[in-house]
């Protein structure tokens, strides 16, 4: 196991641009998969398969894009973020 291949729950909900309460949620309800090291750690594997999108949008170092490319994160944010609140 890489410790880099895993997000806080703070990473993964600044990513979503949700509360950590929210992904908390996610984890308790099972919608989001997760280890338990000290504090919940979220895969990026299962993260990218949860939101039906490419490993590139969340291997994208979140700090770089946002200098860069403001509105695409907003976009993948977005997108994200609805990927979650639809119902199936």
């Amino acid at each position: 196991m890489n410790i880099n291949d895993y997000l806080t729950v703070k990473e993964t909900a600044d990513l979503l641009g949700v509360s950590a309460q929210t992904i908390r949620q996610y984890i308790k309800n099972g919608t989001l998969p997760a280890i338990k090291i000290g504090d919940y750690r979220i895969s990026r594997k299962a993260l990218d398969e949860l939101a039906g999108c490419g490993s590139a949008i969340v291997a994208i170092s979140e700090a770089v894009a946002e200098r860069l490319m403001p509105r695409l994160v907003d976009a993948m944010r977005q997108a994200l973020r609805q990927s979650f609140l639809q119902p199936e």
